[in-house]
């Protein structure tokens, strides 16, 4: 079973612990998934990761164009409309 892992932090500079729990999840992961292209490039150069293990996924969503934030609601009825 393949195993993908989500990184959302890569040390440039890890303990010697660090980089040996990292190391060995990137050795156990079949793609290591991080959020910059300067994680992956840490993954490389600092962890040894091969490129083709590593992938970026960016974080966050796109900005909503301002034309989509406008729509009006239905006003709220009031409380003599409501039904008992």
């Amino acid at each position: 079973m393949p195993i993908v892992t989500t990184l959302h932090t890569v040390l440039s500079r890890p303990t010697s612990a660090q980089y040996g729990v990292l190391d060995q999840i990137i050795a156990a992961s079949s793609k290591v998934i991080v959020m910059a292209e300067k994680g992956s490039e840490l993954l490389r150069s600092v962890y040894g990761a091969p490129s083709e293990k590593t992938e970026i996924i960016p974080h966050g969503l796109p900005t909503p164009h301002s034309s989509n934030l406008t729509r009006r609601r239905p006003p709220s009825a009031s409380p003599d409309d409501r039904s008992s």
